[in-house]
């Protein structure tokens, strides 16, 4: 297992920079997303829902996904148990899930959070920092200002700018 893991980890990585993800979703927090080393896999985990994993085999790789997210893809084949999985034959084929694995983050950050809102009481804060100040990182997803402040429109406190 060992030889595949710095291939999976970065493929996955390159994977996960091509999204349009919010910053606070990335490896480095490992509190919202990791990638975990198993015995015979890895698994990409959301805050606490498996995403998908990847099984190494001898002459290819094994992209499993749970069947609730089988709307996101094209060809796929259903195995016995609660998988569904896509065959690669080299790990650079990642790339094509793109779309798909961009539409299940899409879906998981929205299950996640709930519903919207404008800002929280908080929104001085924010400003203040250029960035949400809010601790829990799930509730700030649906954070609406967050959105503004990600994209340099301050409308409060001493880095307004709107």
């Amino acid at each position: 297992m060992e030889l595949h893991d710095t291939g999976i980890r970065k493929s996955v990585s390159d994977l996960l920079a091509k999204l349009d993800l919010p910053q606070e979703v990335s490896l480095a927090r490992g509190d919202v997303l990791r990638l975990e080393e198993k015995k015979n896999h890895y698994s990409l985990v959301f805050v606490d829902k498996l995403l998908f994993r990847i099984v190494p085999k001898k002459r290819e790789y094994l992209f499993q996904f749970q069947p609730e997210y089988n709307k996101y893809f094209t060809e796929t084949t259903t195995v016995p148990g609660k998988w569904v999985e896509i065959r690669l034959k080299e790990l650079a084929e990642i790339s094509a899930l793109e779309d798909a694995v961009g539409n299940i983050f899409e879906y998981e950050i929205k299950r996640t959070h709930g519903d919207l809102f404008g800002c929280c009481s908080r929104y001085v804060q924010c400003s203040d920092s250029r960035k949400c100040a809010h601790e829990d990182f799930l509730l700030s997803l649906a954070c609406q200002y967050r959105i503004n402040l990600l994209e340099d429109r301050i409308f409060y406190g001493k880095n307004r700018n709107c």
